[in-house]
């Protein structure tokens, strides 16, 4: 069975990714990546000091499988990689200053 993915791996994805994070009122934070000022994903963190509380919506949300999730909290996975998987789902529209990169 795989690990959960978890508050901590949350906050270092939340990191890799250069995230915005907004606090509201609620008993979450929503983190915001945006690639060229466009807004790619989103995903709630839970604010509570329970470590441990599950994040299994993260890689739904993010558009990725549970193992790319993992990978990306543990850096297997790099932004740049991320970013090339979002590319070739359609998730992130291809511009000519990508393309002579």
């Amino acid at each position: 069975m795989s690990p959960p993915i978890t508050k901590e791996h949350a906050e270092k994805i939340q990191r890799k990714l250069r995230a915005q994070v907004i606090t509201n009122r609620s008993a979450h934070d929503l983190v915001q990546f945006f690639y060229q000022d466009v807004l790619i994903a989103q995903f709630g963190l839970r604010r509570g000091s329970n470590r441990s509380l599950g994040h299994g919506h993260i890689p739904d949300d993010l558009h990725i499988s549970y193992r790319q999730a993992l990978d990306l909290a543990r850096c297997p996975l790099s932004l740049d990689q991320y970013t090339k998987i979002l590319k070739e789902k359609g998730f992130i529209q291809e511009t000519e200053s990508d393309e002579d990169l």
